[in-house]
């Protein structure tokens, strides 16, 4: 039996989701004190660079999804691959911070076009019923490149930071590239419907309105669970982004070296890369909402849990930190599957992008308020008990979204 053509587009979008959650997802984390030790910037401007990088994101991912409901796919994954590795290249030449800002704003245009919004509407027209494995599998490879962490910070140390960005721009190109031309718009051009379903198959009537069904933007834009939706994207994205980013200058601050803390970011990523597989199969099987109201629960518990760590804590303790983190930041790759419960894929694209633009005010917002916060009072602790108190109210609202939802 031949491998439907899907699968295909999954391993190229697991690749290029992998390759950018090694470098800046969690990777970001390990360039934060080589450069304070460059150039003596603080916490908060440096963390000030995701805010840029998400903000130019979160300003054009709707316009992104407006291009990926119209445009052919692989053209938008090689602009903005090219664009991606030309902001690596700029930060590997850095001299102050308005250069260094101007690297993360364009990393944030190729960003959107190429890592994330483009493969996730992709993956969402080819698949129906295995939607959520498809995302577990793409969440797996997110992981995955946070496993990595410990080399990244060794090439940091062998090579310095700024040849590791060179390198990094070489790598953004010589992948996305070849990879991009995987891509495929819409199984219905290819005579097939998704998950594979091809004409005449007892299923094929579950297909066939597959690439009309759906709300409108302006129809999302009016319902309870867009919003509900929204806001749980934005306060457990946001809460994960900012501990991704300021996990080893906190760990190092409570006495943990460098490498034994970059092994604490390697112990979140397995723990992500285990629990992500089951997270997607259990996407496809159980209520979506629920599971996901669970998983931003999780991340606020591990938030709490993270401030008890100190030089001292035992391995055991650092996985229960570890586990409900990694539970609940997987959760966030597969979300994707709730949103095309709810809206459909006639309009995926934009509807996905706004959503995503939730993600990104809290990306661009928490990260340089959590830096604040330490270069203020010396801790950490106010901002995490916050964002463990968002991720909370977070998670109670995801479970009132209604249960109208139907399965497009």
């Amino acid at each position: 039996m031949n491998l439907f053509y899907g699968w295909y587009i999954v391993f190229a979008s697991a690749v290029i989701m992998g390759y950018n959650s090694f470098l800046y997802i969690y990777g970001f984390t390990s360039f934060i004190n080589p450069i304070i030790t460059t150039f003596g910037w603080s916490y908060s401007q440096i963390t000030l660079a995701m805010t840029v990088r998400s903000v130019t994101t979160g300003i054009l991912n709707p316009f992104i999804g407006a291009l990926a409901d119209r445009w052919p796919i692989r053209r938008l994954l090689i602009i903005g691959g090219i664009i991606l590795g030309l902001g690596y290249f700029v930060l590997s030449r850095i001299s102050g911070l308005a250069l260094f800002y101007t690297g993360y704003l364009i990393i944030g245009l190729g960003g959107a076009l190429a890592i994330q919004l483009v493969p996730q509407t992709t993956i969402a027209r080819w698949f129906r019923k295995n939607l959520g494995k498809a995302n577990g599998i793409t969440g797996f490879s997110v992981a995955l490149g946070g496993v990595a962490v410990p080399l990244l910070v060794m090439v940091i140390d062998t090579y310095g930071w700024q040849d590791t960005f060179l390198f990094a721009a070489i790598g953004t190109w010589v992948l996305i590239l070849p990879l991009s031309f995987l891509f495929r718009n819409r199984p219905e051009e290819y005579g097939m419907y998704p998950d594979g379903i091809s004409p005449g198959e007892p299923d094929e009537s579950q297909f066939i309105s597959t690439e009309t069904s759906g709300m409108s933007f302006g129809e999302a834009l009016k319902t309870r669970s867009f919003w509900l939706i929204g806001f749980g994207l934005m306060v457990q994205g946001g809460g994960s982004i900012t501990i991704l980013a300021h996990l080893m200058p906190h760990l190092i601050d409570v006495g943990i070296e460098k490498q034994q803390a970059s092994m604490v970011v390697m112990t979140v990523a397995i723990v992500g890369l285990v629990a992500r597989l089951p997270v997607g199969w259990l996407m496809d099987v159980i209520s979506r909402r629920n599971l996901i109201g669970l998983s931003i629960g999780l991340s606020s518990i591990s938030f709490l849990l993270l401030l008890m760590i100190n030089a001292n804590s035992p391995f055991i303790f650092i996985l229960t930190f570890a586990i409900p983190f990694g539970i609940g930041n997987g959760s966030l790759w597969v979300r994707s599957a709730l949103i095309r419960d709810y809206f459909g894929t006639r309009n995926f694209g934009i509807i996905y992008g706004i959503l995503t633009s939730f993600v990104t005010i809290g990306a661009g917002l928490l990260p340089p308020v959590t830096g604040w916060v330490f270069d203020e009072f010396g801790y950490y602790w106010p901002a995490f008990v916050a964002l463990a108190a968002l991720n909370f109210i977070g998670a109670c609202l995801t479970f009132t979204i209604p249960r109208t939802a139907e399965r497009y």
